[in-house]
């Protein structure tokens, strides 16, 4: 019976081939687009699930009223280790705040590497993060000691060829050169891994290369900031854990800790999606971005089977004579049922497989897109079969439903009398709210990427407070002053400055602070402090509203460091020229003039114990400037001299610049470089040369949203054009049913104009009422999404405009067409046929 139903349905499939083309391409692409957004959703929600007992593995955090850190210092270990029994391991891991110059010699040969992808972690770090597979070394002690190494597969290979890294020497050149011993090669790393590296060597080998004893262990909730991660016991309550950290915490009396920072436990599965923390991990993804992904998976899935279901539909009143004549020669009606669901099923099947050969032609353009690799496949992956199956029966009996259920229900007599009067009113009512909920669903997404490109157009070209052009930035390297030097004996350099961060690229320092010996009213308050150097606010264009800014001509402005600084890691200054912005003064209310003079103190303190303490007067105000990206409001800053060595040699690390600031002369960006790196090389002859362009950097900080606007528009169109298959396919119908009605007209005198509109008026009321249902929606989503960014486009009617016109236009071309290929039939074949 089934192979009859099967043999029967080709056969009038066949007999129609536009209607199987139209069905058999939309529902395809429609489903294309599911499965290629399917595998991103997946892929996004697998993060460090290949971790044995992922479930169980907490990063500790600290939420604050700003969003939180998601570092904590060593102070917390002694805390997770000895004070809560439900934890049985925690590690430690800190990633390299600055390039990593690594060299290995062979045969009198010393070839360097730079590094970026460089993790410091304790020795339990394969224990707790057991998905990180060893094919050579022992998980158990290849971070056990200072000067131990792991590398992974690639990088190995990279380093040593096909000979056998273990136990080979690298060395980490710096101040004093250090030996890294490899002890392990890790497996690829899979890339839905939050955490991504090339190399981990022991935390121990990083507080060697600071002067620090082996084993060393800092109290400090503030030293060194690195993530915290805890294996807990299968039994443990997280929310127990919490408290119990939070009880120990104030037993401790770290008040200044406690009462600031709330430890949070953040599952490890959900870190990538759900955390939205200062210092989290480059490339964190967004489950904002995947839920938007995923309802547009599911809206153009739905146009497409709206198509489905109104062609089914629209062609069903013609097969209702089919179903009169085979039930009055004794078809039973379960007969009637099979034919038509076999018939449906068997184009959802075939859409299904020529949407699997579209995904996989388009898997590589959409992973470029979205600029990462997924880690999960199309042709072995189960969940994505199981969602493959459910499609093709949702789709297949929902389409198949109005045939197989209705008219096979109908009575010969009834249907073979009054066929087209009862097919049309049996469905058309279906047919009209479909076309309005898939034009409903193009139009929000036509406004809502016309809004997202109208926001980046914005990002692009919004004025930051200074001047971005022309400005090329490197690392320092630990010789800025001479660097520095070096640069500005080059004609193409019209000056060099430097910062302790790059503008417009993040953060700030936050101290505690008191104004003229006065604490705030909150002594837990902080305020930003960045470090810059002199020429710094010249260099940017930024503009001096009163006072003057750091003077090199002025060597107090540096200020002068108290003799009693002999802790390691404390740093005292006085006497030093500040410089505060405007949002300073609006936090004080303050205006310039009362500003300058103003003695600020800035100190970080904790268990009792002072790290930092700067003092000095308020010498400048100057304009405010976007310090971080446009998703964040500006905020008072501090600015600070940096302090450059060897100011103080022999008093312990100083805050130094970290971020050089060349500004070109006026049309010598280009030709300029070559300067740039003969400087470099003069000062630098080993270190390859490593300079961008800041403005590059800027925008390339909204890459994700790039990536979302892409995606959007793309599947935007394939929308409207799967929405539009499905019209051309209803016009034809339509107009089709409508043959002797237009020659009749064409007969007594109507135009071809006025027919074109009479047929195109109906389907164009219903794309104007999707498009009332559409925009509303469109202003609400877009609207939320705008709120993602301190400084956003106004939402005018614009978007929603040229959105409405977008659907009129396309609709109004693909009902056209067939209106006006009826009208200018000659009326006398027309009824000659009917």
């Amino acid at each position: 019976m089934l192979t009859n139903y099967i043999r029967i349905a080709v056969r009038s499939l066949r007999r129609r081939p536009g209607y199987a083309a139209l069905n058999l391409v939309g529902l395809a692409v429609g489903m294309a687009c599911c499965l290629l957004i399917g595998l991103y959703v997946q892929n996004e929600l697998s993060y460090d699930r290949f971790h044995p007992a992922s479930d169980r593995i907490v990063r500790v955090a600290q939420a604050t009223d700003d969003g939180g850190l998601a570092t904590i210092g060593d102070g917390i270990m002694p805390v997770l280790q000895n004070g809560i029994p439900q934890v049985e391991r925690a590690v430690q891991v800190r990633e390299s705040n600055s390039t990593l110059k690594l060299a290995r010699e062979q045969d009198g040969t010393m070839t360097r590497f730079e590094e970026e992808n460089v993790l410091f972690a304790d020795s339990t770090f394969f224990d707790v993060f057991a998905g990180f597979e060893l094919r050579r070394g022992d998980p158990s002690t290849a971070l056990s000691r200072p000067g131990t190494i792991v590398l992974t597969l690639e990088t190995a290979r990279r380093y040593f060829g096909d000979e056998d890294p273990m136990g080979k020497t690298l060395i980490r050149e710096g101040e004093d050169d250090q030996g890294l011993t490899v002890t392990g090669v890790l497996e690829p790393i899979p890339a839905n891994s939050h955490l991504r590296f090339d190399f981990v060597t022991s935390m121990g080998t990083w507080f060697a290369a600071l002067g620090y004893p082996a084993g060393y262990q800092s109290d400090s909730f503030w030293f060194p900031m690195a993530w915290t991660y805890a294996r807990l016991q299968p039994d443990a309550d997280r929310a127990l854990v919490e408290q119990q950290v939070t009880e120990i915490l104030a037993s401790q009396r770290r008040a200044e800790v406690a009462e600031r920072y709330a430890p949070t436990l953040q599952p490890l599965p959900s870190i990538h999606l759900h955390s939205n923390m200062e210092g989290d991990p480059a490339g964190q993804g967004s489950i904002t971005q995947v839920y938007v992904f995923g309802a547009i998976a599911l809206f153009v899935l739905l146009i497409a089977a709206v198509n489905f279901v109104n062609l089914a539909t629209a062609r069903a009143t013609e097969r209702a004579t089919e179903v009169g004549v085979r039930k009055s020669i004794g078809a039973q009606r379960g007969q009637l049922v099979g034919q038509f669901l076999a018939e449906s099923m068997l184009l959802s099947v075939g859409a299904a497989a020529l949407a699997l050969l579209i995904t996989q032609a388009a898997l590589p353009v959409f992973t470029t897109v979205l600029g990462k690799a997924l880690a999960v496949g199309l042709w072995t992956n189960a969940v994505l079969w199981v969602g493959i199956v459910a499609i093709v029966l949702v789709t297949g009996v929902g389409a198949g439903s109005y045939p197989a259920f209705v008219l096979s229900g109908f009575r010969p007599v009834s249907v073979l009398k009054h066929l087209t009067a009862r097919g049309r009113s049996r469905g058309a009512w279906l047919r009209k709210g479909l076309v309005v909920v898939q034009f409903a669903i193009s139009v929000a997404l036509i406004a809502a990427t016309a809004v997202a490109y109208s926001q980046l157009e914005y990002l692009r070209t919004a004025q930051l407070g200074f001047n971005e052009e022309q400005i090329v930035t490197m690392d320092a390297e630990g010789n800025y002053r001479t660097l520095r030097t070096a640069l500005a004996r080059r004609p193409e350099v019209a000056s060099v400055t430097g910062a302790s961060v790059t503008p417009g690229l993040g953060g700030s320092g936050t101290f505690r602070y008191e104004i003229n010996g006065e604490p705030p009213s909150d002594a837990q308050e902080r305020i930003n402090t960045q470090q810059v150097d002199t020429g710094f606010f010249e260099t940017l264009g930024v503009e001096t509203i009163a006072g003057r800014t750091l003077s090199a001509d002025r060597r107090s402005d540096l200020g002068r460091a108290k003799p009693e600084d002999d802790t390691h890691f404390t740093t005292y200054y006085r006497e030093q020229a500040l410089v505060v912005n405007r949002a300073t003064l609006d936090k004080f209310g303050w205006t310039p003039e009362e500003a300058l003079g103003k003695r600020i103190r800035l100190y970080v303190l904790e268990n009792e114990t002072i790290y930092q303490d700067y003092e000095g007067e308020v010498v400048g105000v100057v304009e405010n400037y976007h310090t971080t990206s446009l998703r964040q409001e500006i905020s008072p800053v501090v600015y600070m001299p940096a302090r450059l060595p060897p100011l103080d040699p022999g008093k312990g690390p100083q805050v130094a610049v970290s971020s050089i600031l060349v500004r070109m002369a006026p049309g010598t960006l280009s030709q300029g470089w070559e300067a740039l790196r003969s400087a470099w090389t003069e000062v630098l002859p080993t270190e390859p040369f490593a300079a961008s362009i800041l403005a590059d950097r800027l925008q390339a900080q909204y890459a994700s949203e790039q990536r979302l606007g892409q995606v959007v528009g793309i599947f935007s169109v394939l929308a409207l054009f799967v929405a539009c298959l499905g019209l051309f396919g209803l016009a034809t119908y339509t107009t089709q049913q409508r043959t002797k009605e237009i020659g009749i007209r064409k007969a007594v005198g109507a135009s071809v104009t006025s027919i074109v509109g009479l047929l195109s008026a109906d389907f164009l009321k219903l794309v104007a009422g999707a498009i009332l249902i559409g925009t509303p929606l469109a202003y609400l989503a877009v609207q939320r999404w705008l709120q993602n960014f301190a400084y956003h486009v106004d939402l005018g009617p614009v978007p929603f405009v040229l959105a409405a016109g977008s659907a009129l236009a396309i609709a109004g071309l693909t009902v056209s067409y067939h209106a006006l290929r009826a009208a200018r039939t000659d009326p006398a074949t027309t009824l000659r046929d009917e």
